[in-house]
């Protein structure tokens, strides 16, 4: 009973010197504001990163184009150097008198080896021309697809307002708590007064 009177006194003596402004304003904001900053960092966090995982994800799908190309590429410059090394062997060939002009050999023979070259030179002149012709298009394909389907997407001015995350629907229950408790009225009672 005793120890009841003297805390009473105590508790009403502190009431009593803290007023409504100190409370409020001081006070009362620490009290569950950091509960609320770290849910607001938390969202902002998410948000934050879907979109830096967007922007990676975009950067990967930008990687496997350029590797594809530079595939594509990769072949058809060994294609390239093969089809040129052979083709200037059956130039070497016919420059090379010597074996036309043998007489040892059959005229058959002859007409057979210089129709096969002329067939040779045909074949690797078309093939080194296409090879040339798919180098340039994986390029120009590879471009494309990173210019139109593969860009990057920069995040809207919605986007990054959408990053923000308030405080003020907590500060509105903050305030509702605050008037149930009897403080705003006599917050306000006093600024009449005042």
């Amino acid at each position: 009973m005793v120890l009841g009177a003297v805390l009473g006194g105590v508790l009403g003596n502190i009431w009593s010197n803290v007023s409504t402004d100190d409370f409020m304003q001081n006070w009362a904001p620490n009290l569950a504001t950091a509960v609320r900053g770290n849910t607001v960092e938390q969202k902002f966090q998410r948000r934050y990163y879907e979109i830096d995982m967007k922007l990676a994800r975009q950067n990967l799908h930008r990687e496997d184009v350029r590797d594809l190309v530079e595939l594509t590429v990769g072949r058809m410059d060994i294609f390239l150097l093969g089809g040129t090394l052979l083709l200037s062997f059956c130039i070497t060939w016919f420059t090379d008198a010597d074996m036309l002009e043998a007489p040892w050999l059959p005229a058959w023979f002859t007409t057979l080896f210089i129709t096969s070259n002329f067939c040779a030179v045909g074949y690797l002149l078309f093939s080194v021309w296409l090879a040339m012709h798919a180098s340039i298009a994986a390029k120009s394909v590879g471009v494309r697809l990173l210019t139109g389907f593969a860009r990057l997407s920069i995040p809207s001015k919605e986007d990054l307002k959408a990053l923000n995350v308030s405080m003020v629907p907590f500060m509105n229950n903050f305030v509702a708590l605050g008037s149930q408790l009897g403080l705003l009225r006599r917050h306000k009672a006093e600024g009449a007064d005042g």
